[in-house]
């Protein structure tokens, strides 16, 4: 059996459309073929979000305080201590900052994005502007589709 897909989510999880989002995401992911771990921006916590994340097998850490320089920090040291096959940014004002520190870490960042309805590829082996510029027309079907093990659009 090949190995699984080590998959960070970056996101906020107090009570948000976001946080919900992944929630929902993950409760249709199938963990026979991914690790999942989620680097809580803020160290934010909604009782409602942490109690359906808690029953799934997936790791959260959280930083040592609410500010982005801290964040930063966190994610600094995640991205060198473990292998990273796969970076999601739920943090949209703040995702090119955080996936460039990936990017720097030598996380081999591969996203497919949208970018005016138009299907683009987008690799660690392009120019930082192009796919910074990319990451704000990603489109989260594509995510979707990727994870879920059962329909999740009717």
């Amino acid at each position: 059996m090949s190995k699984k897909i080590n998959v960070c989510h970056l996101c906020n999880l107090g009570m948000n459309g976001k946080a919900v989002f992944l929630c929902n995401l993950l409760e249709h992911t199938d963990f026979s073929k991914y690790d999942i771990t989620i680097l809580n921006y803020r160290a934010e916590k909604a009782d409602a979000v942490i109690s359906r994340l808690e029953k799934l097998p997936v790791k959260i850490i959280n930083p040592d305080s609410s500010s982005t320089k801290s964040y930063i920090n966190l994610l600094k040291k995640h991205f060198k201590n473990n292998r990273i096959d796969v970076v999601h940014s739920h943090i949209w004002d703040l995702s090119g900052l955080f996936l460039r520190e990936a990017k720097k870490a030598g996380t081999t960042l591969k996203l497919k994005v949208e970018l005016w309805g138009k299907p683009v590829n987008i690799d660690s082996t392009q120019s930082e502007e192009e796919w910074l510029n990319a990451l704000n027309f990603s489109s989260m079907k594509d995510l979707c589709e990727h994870h879920f093990t059962k329909p999740y659009y009717s």
